[in-house]
This record gives structure tokens, sequence and C-alpha cells, in this order.
């Protein structure tokens, strides 16, 4: 999905395309369309580091920006909010090796690989460090294919430092192979205690309320030195320990919508998941829920008896909307202008509802199965729909245009229960920063 502008924004598509010569000093040098500069901080690499990028088209089928050495810093610009979404598109490296940490004293099992590639989460922009500052990272491991979340501790060394969080990481469907030489695009959100990974507009890889607890170098965990995702921070970035990743563009992004059920998503302190149901009111991006039926949420998700809906209305009706599937009684809603007016994804097929009547206008060939992720991009004339990665349909549509509902239901035939449900706007930011 092509990512452009809201009405009446200067800049068009992305940011920083990184289409101008190397500044030669180790910085990116200014953005293409903005006049925000990026900030340079050890995130991967060596805290005695300094920045040492460069734009380079010749490794690269377009201008890019690579990082020339290993320790250097990594690269971030402000999304404008600590509930902010960037959109990057990167190239991994598809081969290489590094045995050892930036300093050498941790194990190889804590450190980051070559082929792995990290997008900092809240980080507050500055180069300094401290024992007691925490910086969390969205991480692409290509040894398992997988997206994960890494947070460092009070006990960290360094930034690069970093534990695996205790919500695990995800592999990716087969069909997305982001270390095959190409260029891949990476959006990544924050919401309340939420990071929202969306990968090639096809898979969404959510991560509720993240936390890391230490590791000595035997791999043993201490339970009593640990952190939990920041609270604020407007900055997002890119780095990497191998030289061949590289940085296509960076682009902010308008703020993902979403709930993944399961706590108080805005406190900054660890609770436990409460043992009981609660009823949802106002997801922690903010929208409100709007319920038919009998409707509960509790740590193992969202619940919907039969024939009840739980839907919200997002700001910005355009972008990808991601779930995982529930079940033969689901369905997702999508293009909601209101109860009788709304596009829907079941296990039967695409249905468009106008004024209460139902039609459906596509039958999969292969239904969804229960744990399957679903995506659906949704533009002003077409939809497309993704279950594991993999487009299985693709259509003009020709009504509910501006419809900004979305969410869940179920038949008649059942109840459902969803695990979670987030919204990335495939444009840039309404208000971009401007200092």
């Amino acid at each position: 999905m092509p990512l452009t502008s809201v009405p009446g924004q200067v800049a068009a598509g992305p940011i920083d395309g990184f289409l101008r010569d190397d500044a030669k000093d180790g910085t990116l040098g200014l953005p293409d369309y903005s006049l925000v500069p990026y900030t340079y901080a050890p995130l991967l690499g060596d805290t005695s580091s300094s920045p040492q990028w460069v734009i380079d088209q010749f490794r690269s089928d377009q201008f890019a920006a690579f990082k020339g050495s290993p320790d250097g810093y990594g690269v971030l610009r402000t999304t404008g909010a600590d509930r902010g979404s960037v959109g990057l598109s990167v190239t991994p490296q598809e081969s290489g090796t590094l045995s050892t940490s930036p300093d050498g004293s941790r194990s190889p099992d804590s450190t980051w690989a070559p082929r792995d590639f990290a997008v900092p989460v809240r980080h507050p922009g500055g180069a300094g460090w401290t024992a007691g500052d925490v910086r969390s990272y969205v991480a692409f491991t290509q040894a398992g294919n997988s997206v994960g979340m890494r947070l460092t501790t009070p006990a960290a060394e360094g930034p690069w430092d970093a534990e695996r969080a205790d919500s695990a990481a995800v592999p990716l469907p087969a069909a997305v192979n982001l270390w095959d030489g190409n260029p891949h695009s990476i959006a990544v959100a924050t919401f309340g205690q939420n990071v929202f990974c969306l990968v090639d507009g096809s898979v969404g890889v959510p991560f509720r309320a993240p936390r890391a607890y230490h590791r000595n170098a035997a791999g043993w965990i201490d339970t009593s030195v640990f952190s939990n995702l920041p609270g604020t921070g407007p900055y997002m970035g890119f780095d990497c320990r191998g030289a061949g990743s590289c940085l296509n563009s960076w682009t902010a992004l308008q703020p993902a919508s979403g709930d993944f059920f399961y706590y108080d998503m805005g406190a900054l302190t660890i609770q436990a998941p409460p043992a009981s149901t609660y009823t949802p009111t106002t997801t922690p991006s903010g929208e409100t829920w709007v319920k038919t039926g009998t409707v509960t949420a509790s740590k193992n998700g969202l619940a919907i008896t039969a024939s009840g809906a739980a839907t919200f209305d997002v700001t910005w009706p355009y972008g990808v909307l991601c779930t995982r599937w529930t079940g033969a009684s689901g369905a997702v809603v999508f293009r909601r202008v209101d109860a009788n007016n709304y596009y829907q994804l079941s296990s039967a097929g695409i249905y468009k509802n106008v004024a209460g009547v139902l039609t459906r206008f596509h039958v999969f060939t292969t239904p969804p199965a229960v744990g399957d992720h679903i995506a659906i991009r949704n533009w002003p004339n077409r939809i497309q729909v993704f279950i594991n990665g993999v487009s299985v349909a693709y259509y003009s549509v020709d009504a509910h245009a501006g419809g900004k509902g979305i969410g869940f239901r179920s038949s008649s035939a059942g109840s459902t229960q969803w695990s979670y449900i987030a919204f990335q706007p495939m444009v840039s930011d309404a208000a971009l920063p401007t200092a």
C-alpha cells in the first residue's frame, strides 16, 4: 500500500527516501522532505562509538542508508508523540557471522547477530545512557524468522544489552521472508503499553505490555530485576549489527488503534492479569467500544456471545486491519458506517451489507483456520485480504468508502473469542513535527 499524505500536508509519501548525496560526516543529513533532523544514539552498537552512516546507491537497487560500522550509533527520528507510528522500508543483510557482543562480555545467546535488525520503541532521542535507562526494541531475528520484543534492564551493560521480553517472539509465516535480499516494509506502533508490528502490510504481530527480566551470562533469570515498556519517548528508528542491512525510507505514520485485551495497558507498573472478566469500554488507543449482546474481555481475549458484536470507529478509515482468526462463527467487520452498512469477512467469504441486505461477493478456496494471521488492506475503492501473509482476495468495492468502523461479530451459530485487533493507517502523520 502506498504511503501518502493526508489533505493539507506538504510532504507526500516517505519523509525520507535518501535521494541526496552522502553527508560524508557519519550522519544522514536532513531528510528529503523535512527540516527535522535525525538524531543518533547507541542502540545495538557500543556506547563509545559515534554515528557512522553513509548514503549509498551501489549496493542496492535504490538509494539507501547503510551503517558503516557494527558499533556505530543507530539512527532515530521523532514520530511526534508517545503514541507514535513509523513506516520503514528495509533490506536486511542476507548472510554474515558475528560471534561476540559489542564489548565481548555477554554470551552469544544474548547478543545480536549480523542479520538481525531492530526498531527502537519509545526512545527519548538522546545519546545519553545510564544503567537505569530502559531501551526497548522490536527485534527481527533471522535465525528463527521471527519478530519479538527486547528490553534493557537495570543490570544492563549498555543499550545493546537487551533481554528477550516475556512476550514470546512470533515466527513469521513461510510466505514472509525478510532475508531474501529484497526491500520489505515494516510498520511499528505503540499505544498504552502495547506495541504493534506490521510486516509487509500483510502480517500483524501484537505485543501486550512486554517486560524483560535480567539474565546472567549462564542464562539464569533474576526475577527481581526487570523492566517494562517505557511510558514516554516519541523517537523510533533503525539499527543493525551487520554492514549489509540498509534503510530505504522512513515515514511518520498516523497513530495506530487497537485493543489487545489483557489488563490496564496504560499503567506503567507491572500488574498480574485479572482472573475475572471485564467489560471493555475504551481501547488503549482511546476509541469507544460499541457493543451489542454480551461482550467481555479477559487475559484470554474478547468474548462475544452469539449474534453479538463489538466495534469502534478509527480516525482515518484507510489502512490495514489485523487480527488472528477465531473460528467458523466469527466475522471481522470493516468499513462500517452503522449497524446496517458495513463489510465483513467470515469463514464463508467476504460480504457487504447495504441497508441491512447482506451480499456475498467472495468465497474462500480454503477458509481461514483458527489462529491464522488475518490482514485486510482498505483503500477508498479497493480491498485486499491476506491470510498468513498470502494474498487471497483483491476487489474493487463500491460501498461505504468513508466507513470508519472496525471490529468483530458473532453469528447466531455460536459465540467467538478474539485475541486482538489492531489498525494501522497507512498515511503520513497529519501533524508532523516541525522543529
